[in-house]
């Protein structure tokens, strides 16, 4: 429960943020993610380290920033969204070179295949966390997409608290369901505290913030445009806290499952007695990748 509390402020202090994000510098939020992202990106490092895995630690760890330098020139060249996931498509991939070129520059034995084998190794760092956080960019600057977006005021805001209360929701109903209902397990090798009736519930915390923020744009006359303009209606809200709670819980599952093949119960000491910065997020990035993705194309 103490975790939980602790996930709560976290979030809190995230919204706080973005908040802050609205009405002073939008960066203020850019650079709370990024920070989140090179945390967990060596918290990842890490656990790979105890499987003797090598990977390119600083480079990898600072993939998240170039990510966001490469939004930022996109959504300043005016690109359409397609054209800005292109982009980070090919930051990936001359980034990806860069980690290469080094490697084979640095080790001194079988330069090519140590390099080859350690920017593979690197990618997963590269895309776990950094990628899948990096969403929280292009959703943060959603005016400079959408002209919709333009006429509603804090349209960004409400997408990352939309997507942030989801996990929220969905992590407190599976807990509160699942300690109550208990049952069968969901997946006892990996998460063993992890239930059926907690799933279930989880889910229908998801579909619940969907009901909650389709109730608050309808009632905030100048949010009510997102219904009229776009294809958000609370059938979508409600759809994407379903399903965006049941990637929530897989992202939960996923993290669990990387811990236990590195052999350590937390990904890290960042929240010391409370586990890593990975632990705090893991549901939240798959939940922001699915979500957002879905939420970009409708706006």
């Amino acid at each position: 429960m103490k975790k939980r509390a602790i996930s709560s402020i976290f979030i809190m202090l995230a919204i706080v943020l973005a908040v802050a994000s609205k009405f002073l510098v939008s960066e203020i939020f850019d650079i709370f993610i990024a920070v989140i992202g090179i945390v967990g990106a060596l918290e990842m490092c890490n656990m790979m380290d105890k499987k003797g895995i090598k990977v390119s630690r600083f480079l990898s760890s600072m993939f998240i920033v170039v990510l966001y330098l490469a939004i930022m020139l996109a959504l300043n060249l005016d690109m359409k969204i397609h054209m800005v996931f292109m982009f980070m498509l090919d930051a990936f991939l001359i980034y990806s070179l860069v980690i290469f070129v080094y490697e084979a520059i640095v080790n001194k034995e079988d330069r090519f295949g140590q390099a080859a084998s350690i920017t593979l190794q690197s990618l997963k760092v590269m895309v776990y966390p950094g990628l899948l956080l990096s969403m929280f960019f292009i959703i943060n600057h959603i005016e400079a997409l959408s002209s919709v977006a333009v006429e509603v005021p804090y349209l960004s805001l409400i997408l990352i608290v939309f997507i942030w209360g989801i996990a929220l929701l969905s992590d407190t109903f599976a807990y509160l369901v699942g300690s109550t209902l208990r049952g069968p397990k969901l997946c006892p090798k990996i998460s063993p505290n992890k239930s059926w009736s907690g799933a279930i519930g989880g889910a229908l915390g998801g579909m619940l913030m969907g009901v909650i923020t389709y109730f608050i744009i309808k009632n905030v006359p100048s949010m009510s445009v997102i219904l009229t303009g776009t294809k958000i209606n609370l059938a979508w809200l409600m759809v994407l806290g379903f399903f965006g709670s049941v990637v929530s819980q897989i992202g939960d599952i996923f993290e669990s499952w990387l811990k236990r093949k590195a052999g350590i119960k937390d990904s890290g000491n960042f929240m010391p007695g409370h586990g890593g910065m990975l632990d705090r997020v893991d549901a939240l990035m798959f939940c922001l990748m699915f979500v957002g993705g879905i939420l970009i194309f409708l706006i």
